[in-house]
């Protein structure tokens, strides 16, 4: 019940975030995972979009998991959720993904609809190259090339550190 509450908190102070954000999350030259809530961590494309990249960790089995954060409009109503309705097909690194469109607590993700597409979006991250994104409908979006075993390890080190506190 811990967890969950703590995911929730975490859901909210992220979206909080974000929705107060009238430019990307990083401004550097160099981008990089930026934490919030101990429990995410979001990847601004060079562009200046608000679509990012979103990683988060599941505690029991320790895997991550990618996913796209549109935060460009106001498709979802706050704290709401809806049912996930297919979108037009995205490229990712030139290879085309059927895709879903989600609202969860007032967020909007852009999900690969496949288990294989998910695999494919997670390994892309997890190479550690530079991945090029297109929605169709914004330019081409250029992530750089991270470190997602680093992240993973700090988000672990993060939790394992509330968990004793708590």
């Amino acid at each position: 019940m811990r967890k969950i509450a703590i995911a929730c908190i975490s859901l909210i102070i992220t979206f909080m975030f974000l929705s107060s954000c009238a430019s990307p999350v990083v401004k550097a030259k160099k981008r990089t995972w930026q934490i919030i809530g101990n429990s995410v961590g979001i990847l601004s494309p060079r562009e200046d979009v608000k679509i990012y990249l979103e990683a988060s960790i599941n505690y029991r089995t320790k895997g991550m998991s990618i996913n796209l954060l549109d935060n460009t409009q106001t498709m979802c109503k706050a704290g709401k959720s809806n049912k996930r309705k297919q979108i037009a097909r995205i490229k990712i690194n030139g290879k085309s993904l059927k895709v879903i469109s989600k609202c969860v607590n007032g967020r909007h993700y852009i999900l690969p609809e496949t288990a294989a597409g998910k695999s494919y979006l997670n390994s892309a991250v997890a190479s550690g190259q530079g991945i090029v994104i297109d929605t169709g409908f914004s330019p081409p979006l250029h992530y750089p090339g991270t470190d997602l075993k680093a992240l993973r390890d700090k988000l672990i080190s993060e939790q394992s550190a509330m968990d004793k506190e708590g």
